[in-house]
């Protein structure tokens, strides 16, 4: 018994009219290119009973036949201009199913609702939650590659023209990290994200559950960066982040060897010290209970009160520890490494 199935996953480019003069818009057409290349290659975990399978990425017209502002509750998410008539960025997926080639870890019969309903209702949500999850990584990644190329909202998926769930997030917006670098550091360049994504998979990077490098758990992390609405969430993670990839050395100061480490590997800049002071300040009152919070339901973005030596402080943080981390994402793969114990000791040696 086969069937045939479509879905389709839409997210709306953003248009708002910030940046948008101002950004290399090349990149987005670029990108569009090279998603379309990764997904002819197959890279889709389906289970065995998919047989075959076809699937492309395109930029669509605004349709509003697809009332995907109706959803906008499903997100929690609030839209500052709703009249605007948004683009989508909308991935195609047709498969064919041959049930017979599903083998249930339980007996449809007497564990589950039976195997019509079964077929009808759990194996589809099953593939649309998987599609929705390769997406939403290869979305992620793709940002590392070429920082800035998407612009989106949030991602609603359609099961046979059906709406299915929203589960897809809405990633960050890289554009005004990029362009409001000071001393345009750290150096940031756009990659071949084919090539990047290729070499993802090769050294099964690809979001693992048991991490045994610091690139995974960068990747992992980098994941709750993208899915978080609170900017005290978002730059804890940063700074994890960047503790798993520099602090390596548990006898040594965190904040040291973050000042050390990550000139080594991105270049030296003057004044260096004092930011990753300021920017280990924060995170540190942060967990010391030292930095008060506006309450969480009477602000839109649960943020530390100004308590630092400028109101600036802290979306100055944000932007440079994440800039510092799309930045050792791509030095480490331009070096081919996962860890920065070898590069760190090969340094040593020429010393």
């Amino acid at each position: 018994m086969e069937h045939s199935h479509l879905i389709e996953i839409y997210f709306p480019f953003i248009k708002d009219g910030f940046d948008d003069d101002q950004f290399d818009f090349k990149q987005k057409k670029l990108i569009l290119l090279e998603l379309n290349k990764i997904l002819s290659q197959k890279y889709i975990p389906f289970p065995k009973y998919v047989i075959n399978y076809t699937s492309h990425v395109v930029e669509e017209a605004y349709n509003p036949d697809l009332r995907l502002d109706d959803f906008e509750h499903v997100h929690h998410y609030h839209r500052t201009n709703p009249h605007l008539e948004e683009d989508n960025l909308k991935f195609t997926f047709k498969f064919d199913t041959n049930y017979k080639l599903y083998e249930p870890d339980f007996d449809i019969e007497k564990e589950g609702p039976g195997k019509d309903s079964f077929y009808k209702s759990s194996m589809p949500c099953g593939l649309c939650n998987l599609l929705n999850d390769f997406v939403f990584e290869l979305i992620i990644l793709s940002q590392i590659a070429r920082p800035g190329s998407l612009k989106i909202r949030f991602g609603t998926s359609f099961y046979n023209k059906n709406f299915h769930i929203v589960k897809i997030p809405q990633i960050l917006d890289f554009r005004p990290y990029l362009m409001f670098r000071e001393n345009n550091y750290p150096e940031i360049t756009f990659l071949n994200f084919e090539v990047f994504y290729k070499w993802i998979i090769k050294n099964d990077l690809l979001f693992p559950l048991d991490c045994k490098n610091s690139y995974q758990k960068v990747l992992n992390n980098l994941s709750y960066i993208h899915a978080e609405n609170s900017l005290i969430s978002i730059f804890t993670y940063q700074m994890r982040i960047l503790e798993i990839v520099f602090a390596i050395d548990e006898k040594k100061s965190k904040r040291n060897q973050l000042d050390t480490n990550i000139q080594l590997l991105l270049g030296t800049l003057t004044k260096f010290k004092k930011q990753i002071k300021d920017m280990y300040e924060i995170r540190s009152d942060f967990f010391h209970g030292k930095s008060e919070l506006y309450p969480y339901h009477k602000q839109n973005i649960n943020l530390f009160k100004e308590n630092h030596n400028s109101p600036d402080d802290i979306p100055k943080a944000l932007h440079f520890s994440l800039l510092l981390i799309i930045a050792t994402l791509q030095k480490m793969y331009q070096k081919k490494i996962v860890d920065l114990k070898p590069f760190l000791d090969s340094n040593k040696k020429k010393k």
